[in-house]
């Protein structure tokens, strides 16, 4: 998947999932004892569903981020891997960087 941050980075509110993924967040910061983040998230998500992430970042910090996130072990309950799945499947959201429609 290229791109599986899109939801969370570029739509304008974040979109249906974004009160799921911060919800999801907050569990696993709080069992964890680490920040996490709905970025993280929607990563654990795609690995989950056994997707390949294709992501890409200018900083240094998150390219260490990302990194991080291929360390986790997979966190995420089987309900919440199909609640993103079935929230994310009910609205089609792209992003183009150069104005393509």
């Amino acid at each position: 998947s290229y791109g599986p941050l899109t939801p969370v980075l570029r739509h304008p509110t974040g979109g249906p999932l974004k009160p799921i993924l911060e919800r999801i967040a907050q569990r696993l910061t709080v069992s964890t004892g680490n920040k996490i983040d709905a970025t993280v998230v929607l990563l654990l998500w795609t690995r989950a569903v056994n997707v390949v992430a294709v992501t890409t970042s200018g900083t240094k910090e998150r390219i260490e981020a990302l990194a991080k996130v291929s360390r986790l072990p997979d966190l995420l309950e089987p309900e919440e891997v199909e609640e993103i799945t079935r929230v994310g499947k009910t609205i089609h959201f792209r992003h183009y960087l150069f104005g393509v429609p």
